[in-house]
């Protein structure tokens, strides 16, 4: 997620109509070092900057006596808390609306909502890279500048798959924790091929070939392998991992020297299917293994 300052936050609590403003902490004013956000409810050890207080936080607040609210407050602000989120329509104890130091808010929605809502307005981040579905399979596709992404689109889509966006893909979590992502421009219909110009792909593929969005399953890195290139020689196991918005995704390394690279993404596509339904061709190659030397 991008760092923002604490006045960033306050407004786009201000502006949201999901958002109600009860007491702003004059730190909002004074602050313009960033932070990441994190959320979560309400706990005194976990380091979260902004906490959700639902039912069971409000019962155990309350269970206190008004010094122990007190220590807890200063307790919190000592770990850089910057709101608390009441989101019940219970009366807020007198103790969080008598302090200075954090700023004070009522929603509606449930802690998943809040934590939608934020990371869609400040968790967006932009990749280069084409974001393509194979076999219902999001795969983001990177490589440096010229490496052949957009034609290798032109190779998917011409074997039926679809595709969300090429060159700059924006992905943002959603409330399930899955990260989605879709087109950052309007003109992303718009492509440009090497050595071709430009392609409106409305016109060559139709728009129904296009999603507006869809989930990410995996990350394919194209990669140059040749003497010349900074890329370091792939090793035996081309899959690996990348953190993309605190999830980790499995992402695979292809050379741009395979002969067909649209049928190897095809086949890292159907891992995932694979995957998804429980089975992997490794572990039941060891499994074969394991039985032969027994």
């Amino acid at each position: 997620m991008a760092k923002i300052t604490i006045s960033e936050l306050l407004k786009f609590f201000e502006d949201s109509p999901d958002f109600h403003v009860i007491y702003k902490s004059k730190r909002c004013k004074t602050s313009h070092s960033t932070f990441d956000i994190k959320i979560g409810y309400l706990n005194p050890i976990r380091p979260n900057n902004i906490h959700v207080i639902g039912d069971y936080e409000l019962a155990y607040i309350n269970s206190l006596t008004a010094a122990e609210q007190q220590n807890l407050i200063k307790r919190l602000t000592h770990n850089n808390t910057i709101a608390f989120v009441f989101n019940k329509a219970d009366p807020i104890p007198s103790s969080f609306l008598s302090q200075n130091s954090i700023s004070v808010i009522h929603s509606t929605q449930s802690l998943e909502q809040i934590k939608s809502s934020v990371h869609y307005n400040f968790g967006n981040t932009i990749e280069h890279g084409c974001f393509v579905v194979v076999y219902n399979q999001g795969v983001l596709i990177t490589g440096e500048n010229g490496i052949g992404k957009s034609t290798l689109l032109l190779s998917l889509l011409n074997n039926g798959h679809m595709w969300v966006a090429d060159d700059t893909p924006a992905f943002t979590l959603n409330d399930k924790n899955e990260i989605i992502g879709h087109a950052a421009h309007q003109l992303e219909n718009f492509v440009h091929i090497k050595n071709v110009g430009i392609i409106n792909m409305d016109n060559e593929y139709g728009r129904s070939s296009q999603l507006k969005q869809h989930k990410l399953s995996a990350i394919i890195h194209l990669a140059n392998t040749r003497h010349n290139s900074k890329e370091k020689p792939l090793e035996f196991n081309p899959l690996t991992s990348r953190e993309l918005l605190g999830i980790k995704l499995p992402k695979w390394t292809l050379s741009i020297d395979s002969k067909n690279l649209a049928l190897l993404i095809e086949k890292c596509a159907h891992q995932l299917v694979l995957h998804s339904w429980g089975i992997s061709d490794s572990v039941q190659l060891d499994d074969k293994l394991n039985h032969l030397l027994k």
